[in-house]
């Protein structure tokens, strides 16, 4: 069963497999001995429902929706063969937080697409988007931004000339309980800033010196206020953290799960006595000043994720990571894989 699976930005191709008489969708050859066993979830851009394919491009099993909401923006199946998706509205025109990724709803439906759990927060202050993981005991971690109006921004130390427009929207995540739809631990990047523009405001210091913070006046998506826009996440079981992709700043950031939340909103605390700063980061040093544009190796990156199922508990890594690099050259994207230290800060 994938266990990773992508919302699918895909033309629908009809073939037909030598072996089978039906039609099939967005299938194009099959080769058993490349080929995983097993099914392949897709959820197509612009229209509302979920689809199970088995490997003959068949499709075995269909999740329904309304016409007006569409993808937001992935789906996963899991173990126990329920759905997790994320919707949102077909129409976005007047929507306050808007930018591409967006989402609003996360919802569980069954077998038999009945309406489990549903959670939406979309407003004018904040907005679930791109990605959301599972945890082993049922909750579910989600990627929200959120607000910061101009005044804000400045006192935390944003130079103005990077604000094409008056606010920005940082992203946050959140950890909810579906059993009761209450959020139970949350991390803000708002809470780990370090500045070098202005004196006088919060969060100045050398930003070269502090690779665990994250530089405000990093120069990102045109002064768009989708700062961030990261766009995956996933949980590490035996090491308890989290990575998140964010490729306005062409990076992977690791962060550690086991604090509480008022841990989480400072700088120690948890098994790595960092708080809510980042473990590790990979992908771009110049972001932090400890490097140039020729030591960048992650571009626009998408679905970082984990790889080892099981890691042995003394050995001096992180467990293996894998990133669709997108923007590698004009012309090609790559898959990597690397394996990070347990600490980059020494």
């Amino acid at each position: 069963m994938i266990r990773h699976l992508l919302t699918f930005y895909f033309f629908l191709f009809i073939f037909i497999h030598p072996h089978y008489t039906q039609n099939t969708v967005g299938l194009l050859s099959y080769d058993p001995d490349k080929a995983f066993d097993g099914y392949n979830l897709m959820y197509p851009h612009n229209q509302p429902n979920v689809y199970l394919l088995n490997n003959c491009g068949e499709i075995v099993h269909t999740w329904t929706d309304d016409a007006d909401f569409r993808p937001g923006n992935i789906a996963y199946l899991l173990e126990d063969g329920r759905l997790l998706k994320g919707k949102r509205p077909s129409s976005v025109v007047n929507d306050p937080i808007w930018a591409g990724g967006g989402g609003a709803t996360v919802e569980i439906r069954d077998w038999a697409n009945n309406l489990e759990w549903s959670y939406t927060i979309n407003d004018s202050l904040e907005r679930l988007h791109h990605d959301f993981a599972t945890l082993p005991d049922g909750n579910i971690l989600m990627i929200v931004w959120e607000l910061k109006t101009e005044q804000e921004s400045v006192q935390a130390g944003r130079d103005t000339a990077l604000m094409a427009q008056d606010k920005l929207w940082p992203d946050k995540i959140i950890e909810v309980d579906p059993t009761n739809s209450e959020i139970v631990w949350e991390w803000h990047v708002w809470d780990h800033l370090i500045q070098s523009y202005d004196s006088t405001k919060n969060n100045y210091g050398v930003i070269a010196d502090h690779p665990e913070l994250i530089n405000l006046n990093w120069v990102t998506n045109n002064g768009h206020p989708d700062w961030m826009h990261t766009n995956g996440i996933d949980y590490n079981e035996e090491l308890d953290q989290i990575i998140i992709g964010v490729p306005t700043f062409s990076e992977a950031w690791v962060i550690d799960h086991s604090t509480t939340t008022k841990q989480a909103a400072g700088h120690s605390g948890g098994l790595g006595n960092r708080g809510g700063d980042l473990m590790y980061r990979w992908g771009n040093p110049e972001t932090y000043d400890l490097g140039t544009i020729d030591d960048q190796t992650l571009f626009s990156a998408h679905d970082i994720h984990w790889v080892d199922d099981h890691l042995v508990p003394t050995h001096p890594y992180y467990g293996k990571i894998a990133v669709f690099n997108n923007r590698v050259a004009e012309d090609f994207s790559t898959v990597n894989v690397f394996t990070p230290p347990w600490d980059m800060y020494k």
